[in-house]
């Protein structure tokens, strides 16, 4: 029997919000920022980052930002029209905005990957360094240096 795809009533409410308010536009958040948005909800601001990672949250999130973007194939017109103007168009400053768009964009369709969690006494000295090394380039390029 196939598994029924997780709908976001199989989230507690506090996870709902969470989910909604990520799904919305930036600019008409509210609260405004993710730490305001934990007090709200009576959690600290890594509990929301732990409910990103979890595989529930995740695949509904991953659903419903296909649903809020109009789906694949409306998606990928938008993306595609953007490409080109990126590509062709006459003035830098339309290129730039059309760069600005697909970028967000693009970031905003698809959640993060979920990591699977590994016991860090299972990896190598090699490994270790390694996902230490990838962390703090990614947390380099968050901070935009």
């Amino acid at each position: 029997m196939a598994r029924k795809a997780p709908t976001i009533n199989d989230l507690p409410a506090p996870q709902q919000e969470y989910l909604r308010w990520l799904l919305s536009k930036p600019e008409n958040r509210e609260p405004r920022t993710q730490t305001e948005l934990a007090q709200k909800l009576g959690v600290n601001r890594r509990t929301l980052q732990d409910w990103r990672t979890n595989p529930t949250f995740h695949e509904v999130h991953r659903r419903m930002a296909l649903t809020v973007s109009g789906g694949p194939e409306h998606t990928q017109f938008v993306l595609d029209t953007m490409r080109q103007i990126v590509a062709g168009g006459e003035k830098d400053s339309d290129r730039i905005a059309a760069a600005k768009v697909w970028l967000s964009t693009v970031r905003a369709i698809e959640p993060e990957p979920v990591e699977e969690a590994v016991p860090i006494e299972s990896l190598s000295t090699e490994e270790l360094q390694a996902r230490l090394q990838a962390e703090l380039s990614k947390q380099k390029v968050k901070r935009g240096k």
